[in-house]
């Protein structure tokens, strides 16, 4: 409900240093508490001492002028704004409305960035910063790339949204300094992370998590041993692993392949291959994975060698055989046999 009151700048105090202090009522006022100019005028006449001392303890510090600024092109009065502006007109503060009325602003403005506002949406309870547009419930509009847009330092700093909660905390007394956590409605954790000096997790409610822990990265496990270790099953297509060296030196002249009677003698003994480590060593360490696929292809070449030269020996013995055989054939010759 608006009243008749007629709006209008009164004036308070004139300082020695020549600024003076005007207020200038913009909004709409109701009957109940003001009933028209005169009532208004008394009122400011009984509460004059506080409010002169309070606006002249600003106004003498800060060398300014409280004062109402235009409409800045409103149609209504809704737009007026009450300022402490710089002599100079260089810059002010301000509190004030826009033109439709739907909300209030508290900001400032200079002549190199223009306005910075704080707006307070009425009809939809948003709040913006930097911005007159608020398009959510709290709305920060950065326009510098080198200065956070939000920041929070406190003893225990923190965020928290309920319903499907996304909580952003950290906590001086724990090792790991901020950690965001998501729970769903039912109170299930559903995912972690944290950072404690160099290591960062996340963790799903199911037990999966993935980790980097001093550079290592883990799958299925928070304490990685190596630059990747997985706690399970790898499905790939292809896996490509870079290795030193392969095993070209079985072929080599001076290799000495050891005789398959010694390699018996060995496998008699140890229960293993040669240069090929025990089961219950493999169960132990694992494997590695160049390591052994070089020690295999060493062993596939030395097979080879063994292979070629058992042919050999086989024509050999193909050769002798059919020698022997030619020989019987002619021992039986009727001609031979008187």
């Amino acid at each position: 409900m608006r009243s008749n009151v007629r709006l209008k700048i009164f004036q308070i105090v004139r300082l020695n240093s020549g600024c003076s202090l005007k207020i200038y009522f913009w909004q709409s006022l109701k009957r109940s508490f003001w009933s028209g100019e005169i009532e208004l005028k008394k009122y400011m006449k009984r509460k004059s001492l506080i409010f002169i001392a309070l606006l002249s303890a600003i106004a003498v510090q800060a060398q300014e002028t409280l004062q109402t600024v235009t409409d800045r092109g409103a149609s209504t009065s809704n737009g007026k704004e009450l300022a402490l502006n710089w002599p100079n007109g260089s810059g002010y503060t301000f509190l004030g409305g826009t033109s439709n009325g739907s909300y209030g602003r508290i900001g400032a403005w200079s002549p190199v960035n223009g306005y910075s506002d704080l707006a307070i949406n009425e009809g939809g309870g948003r709040v913006g910063i930097a911005t007159n547009n608020p398009t959510s419930v709290l709305y920060v509009n950065d326009y510098n790339p080198y200065i956070s847009g939000f920041t929070v330092q406190s003893g225990n700093a923190g965020f928290h949204w309920k319903n499907h909660t996304l909580s952003l905390i950290s906590t001086p007394s724990w090792d790991h300094v901020p950690y965001i956590e998501w729970i769903a409605p039912n109170g299930k954790r559903q995912a972690y992370q944290g950072w404690e000096q160099s290591f960062f997790s996340l963790t799903l409610e199911n037990g999966y998590n993935y980790s980097i822990n001093g550079g290592n990265v883990g799958i299925g496990t928070s304490t990685p041993d190596s630059k990747l270790t997985v706690a399970g099953k790898i499905h790939s297509q292809e896996v490509k692993v870079s290795i030193d060296a392969g095993a070209d030196f079985v072929f080599h002249e001076a290799y000495n392949l050891r005789p398959l009677s010694e390699i018996e003698k060995f496998i008699a003994q140890n229960r293993h291959l040669p240069e090929i480590v025990p089961a219950k060593e493999m169960e132990k360490n694992g494997l590695e994975l160049g390591t052994m696929n070089v020690k295999l292809l060493q062993k596939i070449e030395e097979l080879t060698l063994y292979l070629i030269d058992v042919n050999k020996k086989l024509e050999t013995v193909e050769k002798n055989n059919k020698q022997l055989m030619e020989e019987v054939e002619h021992l039986k010759n009727p001609l031979y046999s008187n």
